[in-house]
């Protein structure tokens, strides 16, 4: 029953975008997906697909009104064992899901955003570590970009070009709406002022949810970027977290601190050479459920980005882990082909000994 609905939300969400489009699949957008991924520990297969429909509800003068709508759809087979290719074994694990990925409405004039429902909200120039990432999971290893969205209000204001004030208030995922409850909620804002001196962002949230304790989390966030002839950004945030019993009592507290510094170049040879570096100091020692030697951890991470003409290009990264003195490399070739993308992944994770071989076609219509 429940696979039936979902292939009629598929169908609905298709048909509604011709309907709304006057019967033409321009604004019908969508991003299909199949990977092979192989280690020493399992084999999988996926595939996945996110059509997506964004159109304009009302245009007048300086005011619009637009709607976004998507769905994740994704399938894989995976078998435990090294290099384990037989798929067509009744031993084999099978996992399916249909999720919303972006819901939103918006209205937005020349000053002034509103967005309501499920969508993304991101924030601050670190690239690797991303110690601001509070509502998302962007990740530089996912060819297909993708991010979890979040329930939310968010509102945003621009009185000239240098200065930007957010406001938001978000709902737990995967839970219906609880926009003006006063449970599982977070209300947050931040303030960006941008000059020839670079880009400064501040930006704080708190959080209350209920679960055996009564927890409220707060948290604050300095990021900073200076785009020269060399690149720098800073991206920090400091967290507080109190959990109290039913009576009101504080039984713990727990704070950690993140603070990201990186540099970026593009090394002028033929079409450029993107390079880049950035280190992360997180310091949980205040935090009791952290054991002692992951209580401060450091890490350093190099990445460097090579067109191969117009076509293809590879990236590397590689990261340090400075407690365990291990490296862990990523290594990307991808092709396009007008609306096809073909990755080539390498990666080695010596903490959990794993060698891992993956290919990706990503198409986008």
């Amino acid at each position: 029953m429940i696979k039936n609905f979902k292939t009629f939300i598929i169908i609905l969400l298709m048909n509604l975008s011709v309907v709304l489009c006057d019967n033409s699949f321009s604004f019908l957008k969508g991003m299909a997906w199949s990977s092979l991924i192989a280690d020493h520990n399992l084999t999988e297969i996926q595939w996945g697909y996110i059509p997506n429909v964004s159109n304009e509800l009302m245009v007048h003068n300086n005011h619009k009104i637009d709607f976004e709508l998507s769905l994740k759809y994704n399938y894989s087979i995976f078998n435990r064992g090294s290099y384990n290719w037989d798929f067509f074994s009744d031993q084999n694990q099978k996992h399916q899901s249909l999720d919303p990925y972006r819901f939103w409405i918006r209205y937005s004039n020349d000053h002034f955003e509103g967005r309501l429902g499920l969508q993304k909200i991101s924030f601050g120039p670190s690239q690797i570590y991303r110690p601001l990432n509070w509502f998302g999971s962007p990740n530089y290893r996912d060819p297909t970009g993708q991010t979890n969205g979040v329930e939310a209000l968010r509102l945003r204001y621009f009185p000239n070009q240098s200065i930007g004030i957010w406001a938001w208030i978000t709902s737990e995922q995967n839970s219906q709406p609880k926009y003006f409850s006063s449970q599982n909620n977070s209300y947050g804002g931040r303030l960006e002022y941008s000059n020839h001196y670079g880009d400064l962002g501040i930006t704080t949230d708190i959080k209350s949810f209920n679960n055996n304790f009564y927890s409220k989390g707060s948290r604050f966030g300095l990021d900073y970027r200076y785009d020269g002839y060399i690149g720098f950004w800073l991206e920090s945030a400091w967290s507080l977290v109190e959990n109290s019993s039913q009576t009101g009592n504080t039984s713990s507290q727990s704070r950690n601190l993140v603070v990201s510094v990186g540099n970026d170049y593009t090394v002028p040879i033929g079409p450029g050479i993107y390079l880049l570096t950035e280190s992360l100091y997180l310091d949980q020692s205040n935090n009791n459920y952290i054991p002692v030697e992951y209580q401060i951890q450091k890490n350093t991470s190099f990445m460097m980005q090579i067109p191969l003409g117009i076509f293809q290009q590879i990236m590397f990264v590689s990261n340090i882990n400075w407690n365990s003195n291990k490296t862990t490399n990523y290594f990307r070739w991808s092709s396009t082909f007008d609306q096809f993308i073909i990755n080539f992944i390498v990666s080695n994770q010596p903490q959990i000994q794993s060698n891992q071989l993956q290919v990706m076609i990503i198409y986008n219509h």
